[in-house]
């Protein structure tokens, strides 16, 4: 096969020179399972990032060769739960539990291999932009065919504007953290690789320190053919706000067409997660 970066290898004539990758096929039960040895961090069934390009050439010596799709593992996905609680000194104060699966796990594992789990630790706890992370912990690092769990303590300061009290609920770091498209037109496909899930749930507690001024509208947008979808939910229950946040991309292949309504989907998606915040106000 050829890697991402190779380019894609010509199907009229196959020609060797096109190819700079090899990986195994297993078939169990009439189910084809592609397999790489070259990376430790990769579960059963997962092949590296670089070697999800389209179609590979399957070299059976009893039956000659053909070409397979290489299919990407789907179960991607990044799972996120943060409670905070509204303290008399201004601050939220609370915990963030997250859960990552087939390939956003697996990248996490290879960005930890590559600077220890010890610089990773610190390089999240470092403050950002009234933002302190304590006490990071990381579960499953080492049994790969589970999910890699981050746990880890918060404080967020929101931002305060006279007697008006702005809090942006997705405070912790998100997958997706800015549009990806950013130019007028693209004239080759887009291809991210694999499909991928990001939900976020955020409960928040103002205790007697606040009350809500103004929630940022929940809805909802779709790509066509069920490519994808994201929502936003808002609700408002006495002194708590509880906040789900849903993204789902189910194809992970698009034409140079879909660009202006990925853009679209993008952009609307890093407004609902980075720009909406929510308004209170001083009890």
């Amino acid at each position: 096969m050829s890697t991402r970066k190779n380019g894609l290898p010509t199907k009229v004539y196959p020609i060797l020179s096109n190819f700079n990758y090899v990986i195994s096929v297993l078939m169990i039960n009439d189910e084809f399972i592609l397999l790489d040895a070259t990376n430790k961090q990769a579960p059963f069934g997962i092949i590296p990032y670089r070697a999800l390009n389209i179609d590979g050439r399957v070299m059976d010596f009893n039956k000659g060769s053909y070409w397979m799709p290489i299919k990407p593992y789907n179960k991607n996905i990044l799972f996120a739960h943060s409670k905070i609680s509204a303290e008399s000194n201004g601050h939220f104060k609370g915990v963030v539990n997250q859960a990552n699966y087939g390939y956003i796990g697996f990248e996490k594992r290879n960005a930890i291999e590559e600077v220890t789990l010890q610089q990773y630790i610190k390089n999240q706890e470092n403050k950002i932009a009234g933002i302190e992370v304590e006490n990071f912990q990381i579960e499953e690092l080492n049994n790969i065919e589970k999910p890699l769990k981050e746990n880890y303590e918060v404080t967020v300061e929101p931002e305060v504007v006279g007697d008006k009290v702005i809090l942006h609920p997705f405070f912790n770091k998100t997958y997706i953290s800015k549009n990806p498209f950013n130019l007028d037109k693209r004239n080759y496909p887009i291809d991210f690789g694999f499909p991928f899930t990001n939900t976020y749930l955020v409960s928040i507690d103002l205790g007697e320190e606040y009350q809500v001024e103004h929630l940022p509208s929940s809805r909802s947008i779709k790509l066509q053919s069920d490519d994808g979808e994201c929502s936003v939910t808002y609700v408002a229950d006495g002194n708590k706000v509880n906040i789900r946040f849903n993204m789902k991309l189910n194809s992970y292949r698009y034409a140079p067409e879909a660009y202006p309504a990925l853009k679209e989907f993008f952009g609307t998606m890093v407004t609902m997660l980075k720009d909406e915040p929510i308004i209170l106000k001083k009890i």
